[in-house]
């Protein structure tokens, strides 16, 4: 198919049942072991774009993790956040904030 403006439109298909693995409970309703929550150094995603007194508290309001992507609010920050642990090859095993999904935030008003 092609647009007025000479650009060609590819159709995708959906994908079927067989192609894709749901994941039946998602994770921010994983429940985390405290003690390995305590544990891990909490980070601040730079795209977040604060300061490093704003990333203080940011890092306090955090630490009450109770499920492996815990979605919260705070009169530290404008939007819709997450506390994710999370492990990669730069930092290790840490807790990262960062900016809640659309799905995330959207769980967090149900």
């Amino acid at each position: 198919m092609t647009c007025p403006a000479g650009l060609t439109v590819r159709i995708i298909p959906t994908m079927t049942g067989k192609d894709i693995e749901t994941d039946p409970q998602p994770k921010w309703l994983r429940p985390i072991d405290p003690l390995l929550a305590a544990g891990l150094p909490i980070r601040i995603d730079p795209r977040l774009g604060v300061d490093d007194d704003t990333a203080y508290r940011l890092q306090r309001d955090a630490e009450p993790l109770l499920t492996v992507v815990t979605v919260f609010v705070t009169s530290n920050y404008d939007n819709v956040l997450t506390a994710e642990v999370t492990d990669d090859a730069e930092h290790g095993p840490h807790v990262l904030v960062r900016a809640a999904t659309g799905d995330e935030a959207a769980y967090l008003l149900c």
